[in-house]
């Protein structure tokens, strides 16, 4: 499981980070096909979750004003989506030029999902993340609402650490 998780990660990552946007959402599944990347997580019932995080970083290691911007298509059946931003330490991989922008803080869009407190199951989001001047990326979200251990849900939003990648 934590090499589909690793895969997951990458794969949504290593899209985004090509136009130096970075976001680690806190998946375990990912396939990328037909420009849209499928992405699940897991959610607790009643409990705000972060599904991902996106900022877009220049070279030079300067915000860029440019992106990201998120835009739901498809939203939640079971649940509330939310955006907004939040400032967080960027992490980009090693081989990206703007690994030299790590530890630096930037003013992320984050996007995250509220399912509603007796609800169990899946849920589906469809996002839209647009990079400048760029091909918009679409992600579908799948969440999948249950009494998870601690240990193996994702951080709530409020108030806990954003997950490692």
């Amino acid at each position: 499981m934590r090499r589909i998780m690793q895969r997951a990660v990458g794969a949504l990552a290593g899209c985004l980070i090509l136009a130096g946007c970075a976001a680690p959402p806190p998946s375990e599944t990912a396939t990328q096909g037909d420009k849209v990347l499928r992405v699940e997580v897991k959610a607790r019932p009643g409990v705000r979750t972060r599904l991902g995080s996106y900022v877009r970083v220049n070279a030079d290691c300067s915000p860029d004003p440019a992106g990201p911007r998120l835009r739901i298509l498809e939203a939640p059946h079971d649940g509330t989506v939310r955006i907004t931003t939040e400032n967080l330490l960027t992490h980009f991989p090693a081989d990206n030029p703007r690994a030299k922008c790590d530890g630096h803080v930037y003013a992320n869009t984050v996007l995250s999902y509220m399912p509603r407190d007796e609800f169990e199951g899946s849920d589906r989001i469809l996002v839209e993340v647009a990079n400048g001047d760029q091909a918009p990326l679409h992600v579908g979200y799948v969440v999948v609402v249950g009494q998870w251990p601690v240990t193996d849900s994702p951080a709530a939003v409020e108030g806990a650490p954003a997950p490692s990648p």
